[in-house]
């Protein structure tokens, strides 16, 4: 349920199972997520303004980085705030996305709680840890809760990346 702080993040995926995973991930940090077939950038702002989402989700192996060009240049024509962030294939490709206009990028595989940082880092920049802090978290070793009341699938669950 979305609360307090809480906003539209619009996923723009053309893989169901992916664009569930993402949602889930969004509405998981308290935001309210609009899933949408992944679509032309003219569909992507006008979805992202009809449902007044902050920020837009699309996954540059369906959207090229012109369309991400295409859907920020569009958000700052319109007046609109909202913000992209961009699901990329490697170091190379983040650097574009951002260039192309991306307010974040994250670089395929990554976890959960990266997406997570990012929709932070956008909507909420005062609870974003500095950078030296994040990396030594996501650097310690993550203790897998074994024990009674776990099954296999649920730890595969909690380690799985997106």
């Amino acid at each position: 349920m979305a609360g307090e702080g809480a906003a539209t993040v619009l996923v723009a995926q053309p893989d169901p199972d992916a664009r569930e995973l993402l949602a889930r991930v969004a509405e998981g940090a308290g935001h309210r997520a609009v899933r949408l077939d992944a679509a032309t950038p003219p569909e992507v702002v006008d979805a992202a303004v009809h449902e007044l989402a902050l920020v837009v989700v699309v996954d540059t192996q369906s959207t090229s980085l012109d369309d991400v060009a295409a859907i920020t240049d569009a958000f700052t024509t319109r007046g609109y705030p909202a913000a992209v962030v961009a699901l990329v294939d490697g170091p190379a490709t983040e650097d574009r996305a951002i260039a192309a206009g991306a307010h974040q990028a994250l670089c395929r595989p990554f976890h959960q709680r990266d997406l997570v940082r990012a929709l932070d880092a956008i909507l909420h920049p005062e609870r974003v840890p500095p950078a030296a802090e994040a990396k030594a978290e996501a650097d310690a070793p993550r203790v897998l809760p074994v024990g009674e009341g776990h099954t296999f699938t649920d730890i595969l669950r909690m380690g799985r990346q997106l």
